[in-house]
């Protein structure tokens, strides 16, 4: 069985668009139906942070070892730091599969 092509109408696009037309289309967007540019709001926001949030910013117990941290930076960058990615696959999957 097969459809005969021929009978049906051609209809809808007949050529597909531009990259140009495309980005024509996307760069008017801001304008209104009557091409008009759109206005634009002023209004701001208030917006208010939680307790736990305002804690976490101002935490200051230094989980972080920041020198430690560019030191390893400091020897992945000279290549200094030799990278094993068997270990680091092995403790991932021990993490993974740890209950």
């Amino acid at each position: 069985m097969s459809i005969d092509s021929s009978s049906l109408p051609l209809a809808g696009i007949t050529t597909p668009a531009t990259g140009h037309d495309i980005r024509t289309r996307a760069a008017g967007q801001h304008e209104n139906v009557a091409g008009q540019p759109r206005a634009t709001s002023t209004n701001k926001s208030d917006v208010t942070l939680s307790r736990l949030t305002n804690m976490i910013r101002s935490d200051d117990s230094q989980d972080i070892d920041y020198a430690r941290v560019a030191r390893i930076r400091t020897a992945l960058q000279a290549g200094e730091l030799p990278v094993e990615p068997e270990k680091i696959a092995n403790a991932l999957l021990r993490d993974i599969f740890q209950f």
